[in-house]
């Protein structure tokens, strides 16, 4: 049977909904990682020093009281892909392009416009008032992002099991 539109459509919101938050989650967490020396704890404990790390209220009123709430509850494995992408890109931005002589700038570029590329997607499914994909769109739009989720992945350690 032929997929319709709107079956396209719902497959890429489960995409972007499922499977990228999941795989942005294990990304957040081996940045913490790399970025404070310690393992990640679901829990407010991490949860409320992640907050006390943004400190551009600006970037707080975008987040949205709802989102807010989930990051000081820290559990990371819960968040989307609008929270995950603002805390790997901004604050704390722990995928922030580093300086050349860096020895991650690379990697870190790879990442930062794989994860520009979801959030784009994200944000113009979310802000769409269409509910249907025709199939090239769907098609182009799912290479993108599995594309990006691919660029991502490859840019940590194959024995990494959090992102595997």
């Amino acid at each position: 049977a032929e997929i319709t539109e709107e079956g396209h459509f719902a497959r890429f919101c489960r995409l972007l909904h499922e499977v990228c938050p999941e795989v942005l989650s294990a990304i957040f967490r081996i940045k913490w990682r790399e970025n404070t020396g310690g393992e990640w704890a679901d829990g407010a404990a991490c949860g409320g020093a992640l907050f006390a790390k943004i400190d551009d209220v600006t970037q707080r009123k975008l987040l949205g009281k709802a989102a807010v709430n989930q990051l000081r509850e820290g559990a990371s494995k819960k968040w989307d892909v609008t929270l995950l992408t603002s805390l790997l890109l901004f604050q704390p931005g722990y995928c922030k392009v580093q300086p050349v002589h860096h020895l991650s700038g690379d990697k870190d570029h790879v990442v930062v416009e794989a994860l520009e590329k979801i959030r784009k997607s994200r944000n113009a499914i979310a802000h769409s008032t269409k509910r249907s994909m025709a199939d090239a769109d769907f098609k182009a739009s799912w290479a993108g992002v599995v594309g990006s989720l691919e660029s991502i992945i490859s840019t940590f350690p194959a024995d990494d099991t959090q992102v595997q």
